[in-house]
């Protein structure tokens, strides 16, 4: 990912649906992996186990995968605390810090911005993994995706 994909979410409200996109298709890979990587987050909150975001995975066999990506299990709102606990085993904050609208909020423990990486299992390892849809699922959320790594 060349700079952020910032996806839109109800909470930006109608206005901005022009502006972002609902989703961004035919992300190429053209790897093998066991495991894909993702560097991300959301403006806005929704409720723990709300589904935000999905990917959708497609394979050079012609299969594809959806796995739905859900607030408080893989991804929050960027502003937070940064102990504030995941469902998802596989997801933990990346980074967290502070803006200087943020640090008059209040202690770094308490009030940050943060980002997150959730580590997925790829479901179908044996066969090459051509490309990916990042697709938001219209909730209040507005997820974005900094960057895709994946793991041989």
């Amino acid at each position: 990912v060349q700079g952020v994909i910032q996806l839109w979410g109800r909470g930006m409200g109608e206005a901005m649906s022009s502006r972002f996109p609902k989703e961004v298709l035919n992300l190429p890979i053209r790897k093998r992996c066991s495991n894909v990587h993702l560097l991300h987050g959301a403006g806005f909150y929704d409720a723990d186990g709300t589904p935000v975001a999905k990917l959708v995975l497609h394979y050079v066999d012609q299969t594809q995968h959806e796995i739905d990506l859900k607030a408080g299990e893989h991804l929050r709102d960027w502003w937070g605390s940064p102990s504030q606990p995941m469902r998802d085993p596989g997801t933990l904050v990346a980074w967290y810090g502070q803006n200087p609208y943020v640090r008059k909020m209040g202690p770094v423990s308490q009030h940050s911005i943060r980002v997150y990486c959730t580590t997925i299992r790829n479901p179908n390892p044996g066969s090459e993994l051509a490309s990916f849809d990042y697709v938001s699922l219209l909730a209040n959320a507005a997820p974005f995706l900094l960057g895709v790594t994946v793991e041989q």
